[in-house]
C-alpha cells in the first residue's frame, strides 16, 4: 500500500501570502546578461510590497529525510501602476530536501 512502507509520496496545495525584502533584475541574451535593482529596472515605479498566489507540489518522505518540488504562481501585478497590458508576476520553481529533527 502507497504510504505504508518507509518511502511516503504526499501532494500539496493552498494559497501564499508573500512579502518583499529585496527586488533585483536579471535577464540573459545570446549578447551577454544584465542585472539592476528594480527602482531602476521599473525607472523609479512604486511596487507592490505583498503578493497573494497559489503554491502546487509533490514530495516523498524517507523515514527522516524528504524531497519535494513545488511550483509557486503570483496573482498580484508588481508594479503598482503597470500599463495597460504590461503583467509582471512572480513565479518560481522549487526543489527542497528535509531532515525531520526530533
Amino acid at each position: 500500500d502507497i504510504g505504508e512502507g518507509t518511502a511516503r509520496p504526499f501532494v500539496f496545495g493552498g494559497g501564499y501570502v508573500a512579502f518583499k525584502v529585496g527586488c533585483s533584475v536579471g535577464a540573459e541574451t545570446s549578447e551577454g546578461s544584465a542585472s539592476a535593482t528594480c527602482v531602476d529596472a521599473f525607472d523609479g515605479e512604486k511596487l507592490n510590497s505583498t503578493d497573494l498566489g497559489v503554491s502546487v507540489g509533490a514530495g516523498v518522505n524517507f523515514q527522516r529525510f524528504g524531497l519535494s518540488a513545488r511550483y509557486e504562481l503570483g496573482f498580484s501585478n508588481i508594479p503598482n501602476d503597470a500599463s495597460a497590458g504590461t503583467s509582471v508576476k512572480n513565479r518560481s520553481f522549487l526543489f527542497l530536501a528535509s531532515v525531520v529533527v526530533k
